[in-house]
């Protein structure tokens, strides 16, 4: 069995993807030596202060730089699609069946 490859960011306070062309950050390495720029889907996850989840999918490719903090530069190339004050259980840590039936319900 194939796993799709995905890569998940949760922001707690670095703002927010919805728009082409944005950046997101992330620890995580999240993409291969072998091909440092391959585009792959991502589920960003923004925890709102009345414990909901601002979401939004699309896809990313790193930049190939990192910020200040060591963090990966991710930049957004397809147009995000975002759900607002969306009631999930879904976050960095989930199992990846959880993550991708939720990709699916925002699809």
């Amino acid at each position: 069995m194939n796993t799709p490859k995905l890569r998940v960011i949760q922001s707690n306070s670095n703002g927010f993807v919805s728009q082409l062309g944005d950046l997101c950050y992330s620890g995580l390495k999240s993409f291969t030596d072998e091909n440092p720029r391959e585009s792959r889907l991502t589920l960003f996850i923004l925890k709102n202060e009345d414990d909901t989840k601002d979401v939004s999918i699309f896809e990313s490719v790193w930049s190939g730089e990192k910020n200040n903090e060591g963090q990966h530069i991710f930049v957004t190339v397809t147009t995000p699609v975002v759900v607002r004050n969306l009631n999930t259980k879904v976050h960095l840590m989930s199992s990846l069946d959880d993550k991708l039936e939720l990709v699916d319900s925002v699809l």
